[in-house]
C-alpha cells in the first residue's frame, strides 16, 4: 500500500512539475470552466470519499495521529483539501493559462484518493 501511495504521489509531483516548466509561446487560453469546477467537485467527493472508508479504522499516517480515525484527523484532511482547492482556484485566478494543470491535477488527486477509499473498504 506505501508502494502505491508513493508511486501516486510521485507521479501527480511529476505532472505538475512538468506542467509548470513547460512554457509555451503566449497564447490566448482557452476556459474549460466547466471541466474545472468538474474537477474540483471531483477532488473534494474523492477527499470526502477516502475520510468516510477511513472513520473508525486505524490512521497509519503519522502527520494525522496515530489512532483510529476520528474527528481531529478528519478536520486534518478537510484541511489539507480544502487548501489544495483553493490553491488551484488561485492559480487558475490568477494565472488562467495554468487551468488546464490543475484540472488535471485535481482529477490525479480524485483518483488518488479513490483508490485508497477502495482499499479502505475492501479491507473491511
Amino acid at each position: 500500500m506505501k508502494r502505491l501511495l508513493i508511486a501516486t504521489l510521485i507521479s501527480v509531483c511529476m505532472i505538475m512539475t512538468a506542467a509548470a516548466q513547460s512554457e509555451s509561446k503566449p497564447v490566448k487560453p482557452r476556459s474549460h470552466r466547466r471541466l474545472f469546477v468538474a474537477s474540483i467537485i471531483a477532488a473534494a467527493g474523492g477527499f470526502s470519499l477516502d475520510a468516510a472508508s477511513s472513520v473508525g479504522m486505524r490512521e497509519l499516517n503519522p502527520v494525522i495521529g496515530r489512532g483510529a480515525f476520528g474527528p481531529r484527523q478528519a478536520a486534518f484532511g478537510v484541511g489539507i483539501s480544502g487548501t489544495a482547492i483553493v490553491t488551484g482556484w488561485l492559480l487558475v485566478r490568477h494565472r488562467p493559462e495554468r487551468e488546464s494543470t490543475v484540472i488535471v491535477c485535481n482529477f490525479g488527486l480524485a483518483a488518488m484518493h479513490g483508490a485508497i477509499a477502495a482499499r479502505n473498504y475492501g479491507i473491511r
